[in-house]
């Protein structure tokens, strides 16, 4: 009889970028830093850590939390956008970065808010990946 491995469930935690989602939920780099060091402590596997391009507080937050974690990997929240991931990326730093790479998929937000074509978004995410995949190569 053949032994399976045990089965590994990794913990993928969103507070400090999710959590600012709601009105008055704001964070500084420095809430988020010790956040981050409380989320780890609990044995949390990749704790997504911000969108860099939004604000500079995002950055330096991304980048304190980033150096400060020492077993947990980062995650960070681009937009199918070079200049995003390339800032999601210098934000990270050396880290075991899971870089995450939003697309759009809304007919009405391709249309109203970007002004592009579904086929021009699908375009777009493709070139960040491959963009995404030069830097770290």
């Amino acid at each position: 009889m053949t032994r399976k491995e045990p089965r590994r469930i990794e913990i993928f935690d969103t507070t400090l970028r999710d959590g600012e989602q709601a009105p008055g939920n704001a964070m500084s780099s420095q809430d988020k830093l010790d956040l981050a060091l409380r989320i780890e402590a609990l044995g949390v596997d990749i704790i997504e850590a911000g969108f860099p391009a939004s604000s500079s507080n995002d950055f330096d937050a991304t980048q304190a939390v980033s150096a400060a974690l020492s077993r947990a990997r980062v995650a960070t929240l681009s937009r199918a956008r070079r200049d995003d991931v390339e800032t999601a990326v210098q934000a990270a730093g050396g880290s075991n970065h899971v870089l995450q790479i939003m697309g759009t998929g809304s007919d009405i937000h391709l249309e109203h808010k970007l002004g592009i074509t579904r086929q021009q978004a699908i375009e777009d995410a493709v070139d960040a990946a491959r963009f995404a995949a030069s830097l770290v190569s």
